[in-house]
Protein backbone atom coordinates (compact mmCIF):
# COMPACT_ATOMS: atom_id res chain seq x y z
CA UNK A 1 0.00 0.00 0.00
CA UNK A 2 1.06 3.56 -0.03
CA UNK A 3 2.50 5.71 2.50
CA UNK A 4 0.82 9.25 2.65
CA UNK A 5 3.79 11.65 3.66
CA UNK A 6 1.27 14.25 4.14
CA UNK A 7 -1.02 12.03 6.57
CA UNK A 8 2.24 11.23 8.46
CA UNK A 9 2.85 14.72 8.89
CA UNK A 10 -0.18 15.63 10.01
CA UNK A 11 -0.04 12.76 12.21
CA UNK A 12 3.17 14.45 13.86
CA UNK A 13 2.04 17.52 14.32
CA UNK A 14 -1.13 16.70 15.74
CA UNK A 15 1.11 14.68 18.51
CA UNK A 16 -0.65 10.89 17.79
CA UNK A 17 3.14 10.27 16.55
CA UNK A 18 6.32 11.35 18.43
CA UNK A 19 7.74 14.54 17.26
CA UNK A 20 10.91 13.06 17.52
CA UNK A 21 10.20 10.63 14.91
CA UNK A 22 12.22 12.04 12.59
CA UNK A 23 9.97 14.54 10.72
CA UNK A 24 11.92 17.54 10.26
CA UNK A 25 14.19 14.99 8.47
CA UNK A 26 11.27 14.13 6.43
CA UNK A 27 10.67 17.94 5.15
CA UNK A 28 13.72 18.36 4.35
CA UNK A 29 13.92 15.36 1.82
CA UNK A 30 10.52 15.83 0.61
CA UNK A 31 12.02 19.86 0.23
CA UNK A 32 14.90 18.78 -1.85
CA UNK A 33 13.07 16.59 -3.83
CA UNK A 34 13.25 13.27 -2.19
CA UNK A 35 15.06 11.87 -4.84
CA UNK A 36 18.91 11.22 -4.89
CA UNK A 37 19.60 14.09 -2.11
CA UNK A 38 22.68 13.79 -0.63
CA UNK A 39 22.70 13.13 3.53
CA UNK A 40 25.16 15.91 3.39
CA UNK A 41 22.69 18.29 2.25
CA UNK A 42 20.22 17.11 4.60
CA UNK A 43 22.55 17.14 7.56
CA UNK A 44 23.71 20.76 7.10
CA UNK A 45 20.12 22.14 6.75
CA UNK A 46 18.58 20.56 10.13
CA UNK A 47 21.23 20.36 12.33
CA UNK A 48 23.39 23.27 11.50
CA UNK A 49 24.60 24.21 15.23
CA UNK A 50 25.67 20.81 15.65
CA UNK A 51 29.40 19.74 15.29
CA UNK A 52 30.35 17.26 12.39
CA UNK A 53 30.07 13.90 14.79
CA UNK A 54 27.05 15.27 16.62
CA UNK A 55 25.23 16.41 13.61
CA UNK A 56 25.79 12.66 11.94
CA UNK A 57 24.18 11.29 15.03
CA UNK A 58 21.73 13.25 15.43
CA UNK A 59 20.64 12.38 11.55
CA UNK A 60 21.42 8.31 12.22
CA UNK A 61 19.12 8.60 14.98
CA UNK A 62 16.36 10.45 13.06
CA UNK A 63 17.05 7.89 10.08
CA UNK A 64 15.94 5.32 12.25
CA UNK A 65 13.52 6.68 13.45
CA UNK A 66 11.94 8.12 10.43
CA UNK A 67 11.95 4.10 9.31
CA UNK A 68 9.89 2.82 12.02
CA UNK A 69 7.38 6.04 11.21
CA UNK A 70 6.73 5.16 7.63
CA UNK A 71 6.33 1.49 8.47
CA UNK A 72 7.61 0.24 4.42
CA UNK A 73 10.35 -1.37 4.19
CA UNK A 74 10.67 0.39 0.58
CA UNK A 75 9.99 3.87 0.79
CA UNK A 76 13.02 5.28 2.12
CA UNK A 77 16.02 3.92 0.74
CA UNK A 78 19.44 5.08 1.15
CA UNK A 79 22.37 4.52 -1.21
CA UNK A 80 26.11 5.83 -2.09
CA UNK A 81 25.79 8.74 0.73
CA UNK A 82 22.09 9.70 -0.68
CA UNK A 83 18.91 9.44 0.24
CA UNK A 84 15.22 8.28 -1.60
CA UNK A 85 12.08 8.58 -1.11
CA UNK A 86 10.10 5.69 -3.19
CA UNK A 87 7.91 7.26 -5.74
CA UNK A 88 6.16 4.11 -6.08
CA UNK A 89 5.51 3.79 -2.26
CA UNK A 90 5.28 7.38 -1.08
CA UNK A 91 2.59 9.57 -1.99
CA UNK A 92 3.71 13.44 -1.55
CA UNK A 93 0.80 16.04 -2.31
CA UNK A 94 3.95 18.49 -3.65
CA UNK A 95 4.39 15.65 -5.94
CA UNK A 96 1.35 15.35 -6.97
CA UNK A 97 1.06 19.32 -7.52
CA UNK A 98 3.67 19.54 -9.97
CA UNK A 99 2.83 16.30 -11.99
CA UNK A 100 -0.19 17.95 -12.69
CA UNK A 101 1.19 21.46 -13.10
CA UNK A 102 3.72 20.35 -15.71
CA UNK A 103 0.67 18.37 -17.45
CA UNK A 104 -0.56 21.60 -18.63
CA UNK A 105 -4.28 20.86 -19.68
CA UNK A 106 -7.57 22.66 -17.93
CA UNK A 107 -8.29 18.98 -16.11
CA UNK A 108 -4.61 18.78 -14.97
CA UNK A 109 -4.69 22.28 -13.91
CA UNK A 110 -8.03 21.72 -12.09
CA UNK A 111 -6.25 19.01 -10.50
CA UNK A 112 -2.84 20.77 -9.27
CA UNK A 113 -5.55 23.44 -8.21
CA UNK A 114 -7.47 21.14 -6.25
CA UNK A 115 -4.40 19.57 -4.76
CA UNK A 116 -2.92 22.93 -3.27
CA UNK A 117 -3.64 23.49 0.28
CA UNK A 118 -2.00 26.66 1.39
CA UNK A 119 2.18 27.47 1.40
CA UNK A 120 4.65 24.90 1.75
CA UNK A 121 5.45 23.43 5.04
CA UNK A 122 4.03 26.94 6.56
CA UNK A 123 5.22 25.86 10.32
CA UNK A 124 8.76 25.99 9.21
CA UNK A 125 8.44 29.54 7.87
CA UNK A 126 11.91 30.39 9.53
CA UNK A 127 13.78 27.22 7.87
CA UNK A 128 16.36 28.35 5.02
CA UNK A 129 15.55 24.73 3.15
CA UNK A 130 12.31 25.61 2.52
CA UNK A 131 12.02 28.69 1.03
CA UNK A 132 13.12 27.28 -2.25
CA UNK A 133 10.50 24.99 -2.39
CA UNK A 134 7.85 27.33 -1.27
CA UNK A 135 8.26 29.94 -3.74
CA UNK A 136 8.37 27.52 -6.70
CA UNK A 137 4.85 26.28 -5.03
CA UNK A 138 3.94 29.68 -4.97
CA UNK A 139 5.09 30.39 -8.54
CA UNK A 140 2.76 27.36 -9.97
CA UNK A 141 -0.13 28.56 -8.01
CA UNK A 142 -0.02 31.52 -9.63
CA UNK A 143 0.81 30.46 -13.30
CA UNK A 144 -2.04 27.79 -12.59
CA UNK A 145 -4.83 30.34 -11.63
CA UNK A 146 -4.12 32.68 -14.40
CA UNK A 147 -3.86 29.93 -17.09
CA UNK A 148 -7.00 27.97 -16.00
CA UNK A 149 -8.86 31.47 -15.09
CA UNK A 150 -8.04 32.86 -18.48
CA UNK A 151 -8.94 29.88 -20.32
CA UNK A 152 -12.34 30.05 -18.97
CA UNK A 153 -12.50 33.69 -19.60
CA UNK A 154 -11.79 32.98 -23.17
CA UNK A 155 -14.69 30.50 -23.52
CA UNK A 156 -16.87 33.15 -21.47
CA UNK A 157 -17.39 30.08 -18.75
CA UNK A 158 -17.76 33.52 -16.04
CA UNK A 159 -18.69 31.71 -12.69
CA UNK A 160 -16.12 28.63 -13.62
CA UNK A 161 -13.74 31.55 -14.19
CA UNK A 162 -14.98 33.20 -11.24
CA UNK A 163 -14.51 30.36 -8.95
CA UNK A 164 -10.89 29.61 -9.68
CA UNK A 165 -9.99 33.38 -9.21
CA UNK A 166 -11.80 32.83 -5.56
CA UNK A 167 -9.76 29.78 -5.30
CA UNK A 168 -6.50 31.39 -6.11
CA UNK A 169 -7.28 34.56 -3.17
CA UNK A 170 -7.90 32.10 -0.70
CA UNK A 171 -4.36 30.68 -1.21
CA UNK A 172 -2.81 33.64 -1.87
CA UNK A 173 -5.51 37.11 -0.80
CA UNK A 174 -2.55 39.25 -1.51
CA UNK A 175 -2.29 38.47 -5.46
CA UNK A 176 -3.57 41.52 -7.76
CA UNK A 177 -3.26 39.40 -10.76
CA UNK A 178 -6.48 37.10 -9.24
CA UNK A 179 -8.09 40.40 -8.17
CA UNK A 180 -8.10 41.46 -11.46
CA UNK A 181 -9.45 38.52 -13.00
CA UNK A 182 -11.96 38.09 -10.78
CA UNK A 183 -13.19 42.19 -11.47
CA UNK A 184 -12.66 41.06 -15.30
CA UNK A 185 -15.14 38.30 -15.06
CA UNK A 186 -17.68 40.47 -12.71
CA UNK A 187 -17.57 43.38 -15.26
CA UNK A 188 -18.40 40.78 -18.19
CA UNK A 189 -21.09 38.98 -16.53
CA UNK A 190 -23.10 42.02 -15.36
CA UNK A 191 -21.93 41.32 -11.62
CA UNK A 192 -20.14 44.55 -11.46
CA UNK A 193 -21.18 45.00 -7.53
CA UNK A 194 -19.12 41.80 -6.79
CA UNK A 195 -16.40 43.16 -8.90
CA UNK A 196 -17.00 46.50 -6.95
CA UNK A 197 -16.55 44.57 -3.51
CA UNK A 198 -13.62 42.55 -4.71
CA UNK A 199 -11.92 46.36 -5.76
CA UNK A 200 -12.28 47.41 -2.44
CA UNK A 201 -10.88 44.07 -1.19
CA UNK A 202 -8.23 44.49 -2.84
CA UNK A 203 -7.30 47.98 -2.11
CA UNK A 204 -7.45 47.23 1.28
CA UNK A 205 -5.55 44.13 1.66
CA UNK A 206 -2.45 45.69 -0.42
CA UNK A 207 -2.87 48.60 1.59
CA UNK A 208 -2.64 47.69 4.94
CA UNK A 209 -0.50 44.33 4.32
CA UNK A 210 2.19 45.59 1.35
CA UNK A 211 2.00 49.59 1.59
CA UNK A 212 1.13 50.00 -1.99
CA UNK A 213 -2.07 51.15 -4.14
CA UNK A 214 -3.61 49.48 -7.16
CA UNK A 215 -1.86 49.22 -10.06
CA UNK A 216 -2.81 51.25 -13.13
CA UNK A 217 -4.94 48.03 -14.86
CA UNK A 218 -6.88 47.46 -11.64
CA UNK A 219 -7.56 50.99 -11.17
CA UNK A 220 -8.90 50.95 -15.14
CA UNK A 221 -11.08 48.04 -14.55
CA UNK A 222 -12.62 49.70 -11.14
CA UNK A 223 -13.48 52.57 -13.87
CA UNK A 224 -15.34 49.81 -16.22
CA UNK A 225 -16.87 48.75 -13.64
CA UNK A 226 -17.96 52.04 -11.93
CA UNK A 227 -19.20 52.73 -15.54
CA UNK A 228 -16.64 55.57 -16.07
Amino acid sequence: GWVDLAYVLALVEAGTAPREAGQSLLKALIAFGGTNVPEQRIIDAVWPDLDGDGARKAYNIALHRLRSLLRHPEALQSEGGKLILCSSVCWVDLWEFDRAFAGGTAEQLERALHLYRGEFLPDESEAAWAVAARERCRTRLTQCVERLGKALEGEQRWQEAINVYRKGLDADNLSESFYQGLMRCCLYSDRKAEGLSAYRRMKQMLSVVLGIAPSRQSEELHQMLVGG
